[in-house]
């Protein structure tokens, strides 16, 4: 179709409408994004942060919170209790810049159960080699008194040790390794550098360790980790952070021990400053003077000098919705399943879907909807739509599980 003889649509800078029988044309009005308030921003910062210390603890993480099956739930108890920390004390986290693909450190509760904890362990380094020191003491031990003393209390048991240490590569790396009581320990009394025979070990990918020693001239019981690969442990530097989990099979599936990373003395604490310089890396969008402004501040209600939103009667807003209400979001899923279901949440463009799966109500600083959630177990998950300033109603769905039991993985 030519120019003229075009009816409605658009052609380079211009629009073209059919409005009482008339055809209109009008300058393209711009798509421009709500700016963020102080407090997004600072949400907006959290989340990156928790986002991307999630990806380097994830296989601990994915399985670690006593109840929740599935990686979709551990994570958003891993999120919120992270976010809920934060907030209480900002200085126990580093904070992510806009962009950075890199971990930063920072008191993640990386567990949580029934069971009780166990002894920290102290970490010291020597060269790609480091030594985890633990708190039991006592003299000549037997193999059964040092599996009391880490809660090895039965076979199936499990000790995991997850260890954070700076990397030439990756700013921080996160590996663990790994006790299992396989049989029975004997009563006779641990010699000198021996390995106990009762347990089975296991690490992250490229790790190799000896196992648990009993040293008697360190009076103490210990784990050498002996190879870390090349360039994952930088030279001299001081700070290790380390989180001590226990773990057993019961009928209800796998119970764990409460754990937080335990920062080492490398750590610097961080500042309101810091805080706020991390978050001055996001971008809040750019502002246009739309057509029939002048500029000036926009009132309370978002509208465009006084007016409505839209521009000579154009139907394109800030955001993709009308600046006052906001469409409740979409949940979909099928609602009673046998063993599992997927579930997506849709939004109108523009905006932004957090969500709770413990039947609480959500908000701005619930965990924000990124992907499809696999679903296990019974849950009602209730989610809101947030553009800018403006939230829509709650929606709310629960999904039913019709039979089976569904388990925890190992951790």
């Amino acid at each position: 179709m030519n120019f003229f003889g075009q009816k409605s649509g658009s052609t380079k800078s211009l629009t073209f409408q059919i409005r009482d029988g008339k055809q209109i044309v009008k300058d393209r009005v711009w798509k421009v994004r709500n700016p963020r308030s102080v407090r997004q921003m600072a949400q907006r910062c959290r989340l990156a942060t928790v986002a991307q210390a999630y990806r380097y603890l994830n296989a601990i993480v994915d399985h670690s919170f006593q109840g929740m099956s599935g990686r979709a739930q551990n994570y958003a108890r891993f999120s919120k209790l992270a976010l809920d920390d934060m907030k209480s004390d900002m200085t126990k986290f580093a904070y992510a810049n806009w962009g950075e693909k890199k971990f930063r450190p920072g008191a993640y509760q990386v567990s949580a159960g029934k069971l009780d904890p166990i002894p920290a362990f102290t970490i010291e380094k020597s060269g790609n080699a480091l030594l985890l020191k633990s708190a039991v003491t006592g003299g000549s031990l037997t193999e059964a008194q040092i599996c009391e003393a880490l809660g090895l209390d039965r076979i199936g048991a499990m000790v995991t040790i997850l260890i954070v240490v700076p990397s030439e590569l990756t700013d921080y790396t996160a590996v663990w390794v790994r006790a299992k009581r396989i049989s029975n320990p004997s009563s006779n009394v641990l010699a000198q550098n021996t390995q106990m025979a009762c347990l089975q070990f296991d690490a992250s990918k490229g790790v190799v360790f000896s196992g648990f020693k009993y040293t008697s001239s360190v009076a103490n019981i210990h784990i050498e980790v002996t190879t870390i690969p090349n360039g994952y442990l930088t030279p001299g530097a001081d700070y290790c952070g380390n989180a001590v989990i226990r773990s057993i099979e019961a009928d209800d599936g796998y119970q764990y021990s409460p754990a937080t990373l335990i920062m080492g003395a490398g750590f610097a604490a961080s500042t309101l400053n810091d805080f706020e310089n991390a978050c001055a890396t996001y971008p809040t969008g750019e502002t246009f003077v739309l057509q029939g402004g002048n500029g000036s501040v926009a009132p309370a209600s978002g509208s465009n000098g006084g007016g409505s939103n839209n521009n000579g009667g154009g139907s394109e807003n800030n955001g993709g919705g009308s600046s006052s209400t906001l469409d409740a979001p979409v949940i979909q899923g099928d609602t009673t399943f046998s063993e599992s279901t997927q579930v997506t949440i849709s939004a109108v463009s523009g905006a932004q879907v957090h969500y709770t799966t413990d039947g609480s109500t959500p908000t701005a600083e619930s965990t924000l909807y990124s992907s499809a959630l696999t679903l296990t177990e019974t849950t009602t998950i209730k989610a809101i739509a947030i553009n800018g300033s403006v939230s829509s109603a709650v929606a709310s769905k629960t999904f039913v599980k019709s039979s089976g039991e569904g388990g925890m993985d190992q951790n």
